[in-house]
């Protein structure tokens, strides 16, 4: 326990300590997986996920559906190509294929309000 923050809330130690709520870190994930899609950064999607098109042709929602690499120890799971994937994949068609990212922002706060989530 860190000195001072006993018995505070949930919220108040994430101010104290400067971070956000797990759901703030999906938000974020979800925004950097459209930035390696389209090219907005230096790293590349391939690097973390593969883009299976057999894939999505099979399953409904949309037609970038990203595959998880080996995610079978516990600890891996929990890493940032694994976490995100199925949450990528849920995404409709009209966020993932938004033509900006300010665009995918706003589409997916409305799609994570509209689950619950943020």
């Amino acid at each position: 326990m860190i000195e001072g923050l006993r018995g505070a809330t949930y919220e108040e130690v994430l101010s104290v300590l400067g971070l956000y709520t797990l759901e703030r870190r999906l938000r974020g994930d979800l925004i950097e997986v459209y930035k390696m899609i389209e090219g907005l950064t230096r790293v590349d999607v391939g690097d973390f996920f593969d883009k299976n098109d057999s894939l999505s042709v099979r399953l409904s929602g949309h037609s970038i559906k990203l595959w998880k690499r080996g995610c079978q120890l516990e600890v891996r799971k929990h890493f940032f190509s694994c976490r995100v994937v199925s949450w990528w994949n849920e995404l409709t068609e009209v966020i993932v294929s938004c033509d900006s990212l300010r665009g995918f922002k706003r589409l997916l706060d409305e799609y994570l309000d509209s689950q619950g989530i943020v």
